[in-house]
Formats: C-alpha cells, structure tokens, sequence
C-alpha cells in the first residue's frame, strides 16, 4: 500500500506546473509544449499508467461505481470550459482520503474520500480540482519546460512505476536513483499549482450547480479533524494546505451566489455505503455497525443504511434477507436503477431467476446504461442464456466503443457461447491492459491452436500476437 501510494504521489508531482493568472484563459493546445509532448503522446503515457494502476488489483471495475462516478466527473468536464480532452474517472479500493489525476486525463477517486465526505458537493470539490490539474495542460507544459535531465527523470519515474508491478523494492530503488537530486523541483511547483487547481476547480464547481464553498470547507474540515493531527490524511499530504491557500479560496467563493446546502443526490448516498461494502475486510463487523447504525432513533427507515445492510447480507449469503430490505427500498424508490439492480442480483441469487430476469429486461428497456446492461449480460450468462447476454454486451460496445470493457465477462460470455477464439482474444486483451503481455501472448497462441479456425480469425489473432510481441521487445 505505501508503495502504491509513492508512485502515485510522485507521478502526480511530476505532472505539476506553476499556477496561471486566474483570469488568463486556459492552455491553448497548439503551444509549443505540445510539440514536445503531444497528447496523442499524453494519452500512451496515460494508458501504461492505467496499466499500472490496474497491474494492483485496487481499480474498482464494478459497473454500478464506473456509471456514477463517470456520470458526475463528466457533468463537471461539461462546465469546466474546456470538456474536449478526454476524461477517464475511476475508484481506487483504498481507504487513504485521497484522489489524484495522471497523465491522459486518468483521474482517481479513493473510497476512503467518498466516505470522509459529507455530501456530494465535496466529491464533486474534488474531483473539480483534479479536472483542472489536467485542463490547465500541467503535464504538456511542465516536460516542454524540463530540461534533458529533468525529461529522463520522468521517463526514469515511469520505469519505476513499471518495475512497481513485478517487484515493491526493485520499483523503490530505481525510484530513489531516479529522483535524486531533482525532487524538490518538482516540490517547488506543488503551491502554486495547487492554487491554481482551486481557482478554476472552484469555478467549475459552480458553473456545474455544486456548492463552491465545498473545497475550501472540505480540505480545512480534513486539516481540523482532532484524529488525524499525528497522521494527516493522504489527501492533505499530496495537496498541501497553506493559510493563504484558504484564504484565497473564501475570497474567490465569495464571488459566487450561495447555493442550497447539502442537496446530495441518492445515487450518492447509496455509492457511499457500496463502497463502505466493497472495501470492508470484516464481515461481522459491517453487520453491527448497520445494525447498530440503523437502531439510532429515526434511522430505521434510512434509504443508504438499508441498502448498505442489503449489500451485507448478500455478502454473507443472506439472500432472502437482502430481497425484503430490497423489495421495500425499490418501491419506495421505483426510479432508482441502483436498488434495482441490487433486487434482481438479490432476487437471482436466492433462486428467483425468472423473476431477475423480467425486472432486468424491464430496466434495459428503459434505461441500457453501462451497469444495466453489463448485469444483464452477466445474469443472462448465469441463466444459461449465454448467446443472448453476449448480444447484449456486443451491442453496448458498438454503441459504446470507447466506455470501459468487463473483459472476464466478455470472456465468459464468448467461450459459452461457442466463441472460443474471441474468448482467448478477449482474455489476451484483458493481460494487456495489466501490462502482461506474455501472459497476453500465451493467450493468443492457445486460440491458434484451435481446431478448424477461418483464415480471418486467424489473421486477426497473428496480428495481435506480432503487436504484443513487438510490445515485449521494446520493454527488454
């Protein structure tokens, strides 16, 4: 885990770039800075930096935490000013109050900060400042300034985030050596870059119809918070916090009209207790503290604390438990896609599969989200209904050829459905974008080995293979 927080820390520093004047516009992308790093370059350092990351096990893939955090990242890059750079929102399973942004426009949201946060409108705070990390051109403009030595200092940082996913101490060490001398450079930028990130993050956040006060009260809420005076939380570290930062952040809010407090949406709310879930190690633990938390006067009926106890039960294998708390919260909220589509995995699960089924379908129609119809592909799999589900999943990536793809359950999907060589294809795709493209390659050579396959399946599985081999040789 400390591991994986330095390297994250430090990619981010080195992206960083000294603050603009507030009121010059935003980077113009034709600049020289680009001609030295394109973002077409950008976007390959940001794709092996995904590797990376994912190369951990801590990106949340869960389809129901990608549409919600995608949803409200991208309703911020609306209102940014800038929302023709592509974006890519994600959670990371770390209990650390943190998020950060990397280069490509990757930008990351621990679930530590979700459930730290009081309402929305903080995690919106948060994810506006690190949306103007990436508009503001910090990564383009910070290496079109670096000398030679510096440039090989981020290649070198790079080197050390890959050697991250087969040895902690061997990423370490080359870290160090590669680091030496230069790091407080790269400190030097954090002040004024940080600033700059309110400044247009605060901007945002009101063009968006969030609560601007947000950011300021979230970062001094986090520094004033008595349990983390020895031990400051990972976000106050990597964003640090001055008085005239504060300051500056009250005079700009103040130039925007008060909004209604706290006017979280349930989607929210109910993300909150999923990734309190998905996070927890001690099962027993998460059935007191809801227990416990839904005996508090007026708290019985709690939308979150119930769901949140469903998704527990379910966990514990609770089944029929879940449908009950489930089945009341639905129709008490009969618009909410989330507690739908916890019903029907609930209602599958214990045996309902007809009805699952009929509520899924129902939902498709309406609204074939990402999460709805990953979850109907995967229960139309586990119902034996293989060539129907993988109709489903095909049918989103056509509409969809850039949203993020459930390569296992694409996988599944296609070996039960008589598709073996998609399947391997697909599993090979899967390796690749963990950064192994041996295990990729391995793959690949057991799709050629299958029997009766057509030329152009063939051809295609080649092709892949001779990219990745090309992959691995510049790697050695």
């Amino acid at each position: 885990m400390r591991l994986i927080r330095t390297l994250m820390v430090v990619v981010v520093s080195l992206w960083s770039v000294m603050a603009l004047a507030d009121n010059q516009p935003l980077p113009d992308y034709s600049d020289p800075s680009r001609a030295l790093f394109s973002q077409v370059q950008e976007q390959s350092v940001g794709k092996q930096y995904m590797q990376y990351l994912r190369s951990t096990g801590m990106v949340i893939d869960d389809p129901i935490d990608v549409d919600y955090i995608n949803a409200l990242g991208q309703r911020l890059v609306k209102a940014s000013g800038n929302p023709k750079l592509p974006y890519y929102f994600f959670f990371m399973a770390d209990p650390n109050i943190n998020a950060f942004a990397g280069p490509g426009g990757y930008i990351a949201v621990n679930a530590g900060l979700v459930l730290a946060a009081q309402n929305e409108d903080e995690v919106a705070a948060v994810l506006a400042h690190e949306i103007a990390h990436v508009s503001q051109g910090h990564i383009a403009r910070k290496i079109a300034d670096a000398s030679k030595t510096k440039y090989a200092t981020a290649a070198g940082v790079l080197a050390s985030i890959a050697l991250g996913a087969v040895s902690g101490q061997a990423a370490q060490s080359a870290m160090a050596a590669t680091l030496a001398g230069t790091q407080q450079h790269f400190i030097n930028f954090s002040r004024g870059m940080e600033a700059e990130a309110d400044r247009v993050g605060i901007r945002t956040l009101a063009n968006a119809g969030f609560d601007p006060s947000s950011m300021p009260r979230f970062f001094t809420r986090m520094q004033a918070d008595d349990r983390y005076s020895t031990s400051p939380p990972a976000i106050l570290s990597d964003h640090p916090l001055t008085p005239e930062r504060i300051a500056d952040a009250n005079a700009r809010v103040a130039q925007f009209p008060k909004t209604i407090p706290d006017h979280s949406s349930l989607s929210f709310w109910l993300i909150r207790e999923r990734l309190r879930v998905f996070i927890a190690n001690d099962l027993p633990s998460m059935m007191t503290y809801y227990q416990k938390n839904l005996a508090k006067p007026g708290m019985a009926n709690d939308t979150a604390l119930n769901y949140g106890y469903a998704l527990t039960l379910f966990s514990a294998n609770q089944f029929k438990q879940s449908v009950a708390i489930l089945q009341r919260l639905v129709t008490a909220n009969p618009n909410q896609p989330i507690l739908q589509l916890a019903l029907a995995d609930a209602l599958q699960q214990s045996g309902d599969v007809d009805s699952s089924l009929k509520l899924m379908a129902s939902l498709y129609q309406v609204k074939p989200t990402f999460a709805v119809s990953m979850q109907y592909g995967a229960m139309l799999v586990k119902a034996g209904q293989a060539p129907q589900g993988l109709a489903i999943l095909r049918r989103y990536q056509l509409d969809n050829p850039n949203a993020t793809i459930p390569y296992g359950l694409l996988a599944e999907a296609q070996a039960k459905s008589g598709r073996l060589a998609d399947a391997y294809q697909t599993r090979a795709r899967y390796l690749e974008s963990n950064g192994d493209y041996r295990g990729a390659v391995i793959q690949l050579k057991m799709g050629l080995k299958l029997p009766k396959l057509d030329v152009d399946t063939k051809a295609r599985l080649q092709a892949q293979m001779q990219e990745l081999q090309s992959k691995i040789q510049q790697k050695s």
